[in-house]
């Protein structure tokens, strides 16, 4: 049918104005629609259960608002008794479905750590212990791991993800492990490993600079350029600290490599690299930097 223009006279002037049309109804709109029509289908279901007759019965209305309020419902305390007892009923229902499915996710995973241990072959993927050596088993994707290593494996490379099937843990996952310091390394991951990286990659480029400092001070050493001799000496001493900061253990591993290539030196130079990168390992050994 053909839509006609309302045509409406105000002092002496005529506008034209379209006929109003319906809206058409959001994504959110629907959504909360959606909603609504479950919360009206539970609200059904909750007044005909069994146990609703009677916590009508045996609470006041004191009672079961303090109930409600250990829940964290908002506007409990204006809450009449028949939706208290419909919410207690909801929460109730709902603890039961929760203890259901936790019953299955926890036979299972006593099925696979079983399965596992009697499987001389699988070991845990970080540690490469045996499973039936594990004493804390953490099952993940139907893949047993060492608890105490994964979580040193988490806090060490800040990588939440699972090593054989490439799925990141999620928020939930990691709050089974019960460490509050873990769960906020996990909401800071990102950021974290952000600093990881770059300190890896800023360590490789003092390592190269260190063993270029060296090389340097072994050629100028019987060229008599004390001057910058001394001048290196001062800017290996400054990258070696630097590198303690960063990781110690990983320092004395680029020390004990040095020795390779001092090998190929003769005499003089061969005696003081050596005498040199030992004095640098026993500092890296026996003191703080």
């Amino acid at each position: 049918m053909r839509e006609h223009l309302t045509r409406i006279k105000i002092s002496h002037i005529y506008i034209t104005r379209m006929p109003k049309r319906r809206r058409s109804n959001s994504i959110e709109e629907y959504k909360e629609s959606s909603n609504h029509a479950m919360v009206q289908s539970s609200l059904k279901k909750a007044k005909s259960h069994y146990l609703y007759d009677y916590i009508h019965h045996v609470n006041t209305v004191a009672e079961l608002r303090d109930i409600v309020r250990g829940y964290g419902m908002k506007g409990w305390y204006n809450m009449k008794k028949q939706n208290l007892v419909v919410t207690v009923i909801i929460n109730i229902s709902a603890a039961s479905i929760v203890h259901f499915f936790r019953q299955i996710v926890n036979n299972v995973r006593m099925k696979v750590i079983k399965e596992a241990i009697e499987s001389p072959e699988d070991v845990c993927p970080i540690s490469l212990v045996p499973v039936s050596q594990i004493v804390y088993p953490y099952v993940h994707d139907r893949v047993v791991f060492s608890r105490e290593d994964l979580v040193s494996f988490f806090m060490s490379s800040y990588n939440f993800t699972n090593p054989i099937t490439r799925r990141e843990f999620t928020n939930r996952e990691i709050r089974r492990f019960g460490s509050p310091t873990l769960c906020t390394v996990f909401q800071n991951r990102a950021s974290l490993r952000a600093d990881a990286i770059y300190e890896i990659q800023h360590f490789a480029f003092l390592e190269t600079e260190l063993e270029n400092y060296l090389k340097r001070m072994i050629y100028i050493l019987d060229h008599g350029d004390q001057d910058l001799f001394n001048e290196l000496g001062l800017a290996l001493d400054n990258t070696y600290d630097e590198m303690i900061l960063l990781d110690r253990n990983r320092t004395k591993c680029v020390l004990k490599s040095m020795f390779d290539f001092i090998g190929n030196y003769n005499g003089r130079r061969k005696d003081w690299a050596k005498s040199t990168i030992h004095a640098l390992i026993y500092q890296c050994e026996n003191h703080d930097c």
